[in-house]
């Protein structure tokens, strides 16, 4: 993950590294394409109970932020939280609202704590038996604020929905990393070939040969 540390006695030199960190986070987000952190980009709102509603959209990544949007340049902005819509497209990607679920966040590396998300935003990577989303989060541990980022996975039975989360490039202890897979046993015990890839990875590795393995089998 990346990391902000932050002082009451920083000097102004520090103030610069602080700036420089800031912009390393933000870059690791827009890796993933996503140019509406920084403008408004083509998009549209979904509601189940609504026509997808046009415009444009502009959202900063975290749970703690609203997405911005607005019908054309020169319309009002209106703010959307992911308990309001069910989702938005933007460019080329879809994005559904989450509720209630954990990451492995701030509290993880250090304390093994999970980080409970009252509601924010995922990007779709896959749908079918079971919905893989990316879910980027801030948060504070302790010494500054960082971003985190997790692959969610949500399958729904009976009518009730569950979720299993694995970070994505924090920098933890090995041990902190075969912890949080064990969730992901459990999720996935039906598809003995995911729980064998599963089972290998290590954090040095690419996890989204995992990802490319469940598409297969989704």
């Amino acid at each position: 993950g990346f990391y902000i540390f932050l002082s009451k006695e920083t000097t102004l030199s520090m103030r610069s590294s602080l700036i420089f960190l800031f912009l390393c986070a933000t870059q690791f987000v827009s890796a993933q394409q996503y140019s509406f952190m920084r403008e408004f980009r083509p998009g549209a709102i979904l509601s189940d109970t609504a026509a997808a509603q046009n415009g444009q959209i502009k959202w900063f990544v975290s749970q703690a932020q609203q997405i911005r949007f607005r019908e054309n340049e020169k319309a009002g902005i209106q703010k959307f939280s992911a308990s309001e819509i069910d989702g938005f497209t933007v460019d080329s990607m879809k994005f559904k609202a989450l509720r209630n679920f954990d990451v492995f966040a701030e509290e993880y590396a250090l304390l093994g704590k999970t980080s409970r998300i009252k509601q924010t935003f995922g990007e779709v990577i896959d749908t079918g038996s079971f919905n893989i989303y990316l879910v980027y989060t801030t948060g504070y541990n302790g010494f500054g604020a960082g971003n985190y980022a997790n692959f969610v996975f949500e399958r729904t039975e009976n009518g009730a929905v569950s979720y299993a989360a694995f970070p994505v490039g924090q920098r933890m202890r090995d041990k902190r990393y075969d912890q949080a897979k064990e969730n992901l046993y459990t999720f996935f015990k039906d598809y003995s070939t995911a729980l064998d890839k599963i089972k290998a990875y290590s954090q040095q590795q690419d996890f989204m040969t995992v990802i490319d393995l469940l598409k297969t089998l989704n």
